[in-house]
């Protein structure tokens, strides 16, 4: 079963201050407020959440393999249990 997308769907890209949705609509516009450049980088903002479609679906490829994996309790399956629960927490957090 497909879950229904509450937003809209990517591939989204970026020019730095604007983010487009594929047929060119405009999905957000990031702002520096602060007093220099520097204080809030528009290009690097802006491309954050230009990935967040394409970085959403990894995140549930990610949860939809995991509960198939044997975890022990060894050091490197405790670690990878965390990020998958921060990649839960995350999927919650874009999709609420």
């Amino acid at each position: 079963m497909t879950e229904a997308v509450k937003h809209t769907r990517g591939p989204w890209t970026s020019d730095g201050s604007h983010i487009y949705a594929p047929d060119g609509a405009i999905i957000a516009v990031v702002h520096n407020p602060g007093s220099t450049a520097a204080d809030y980088p528009l290009v690097a903002n802006g491309n954050l959440i230009a990935a967040g479609p394409e970085m959403l679906e990894a995140l549930r490829g990610i949860e939809h393999f995991s509960d198939a994996l044997n975890f022990r309790t060894d050091t490197l399956s405790v670690e990878l249990r965390k990020w998958i629960d921060a990649g839960r927490a995350a999927i919650a957090k874009a999709t609420s």
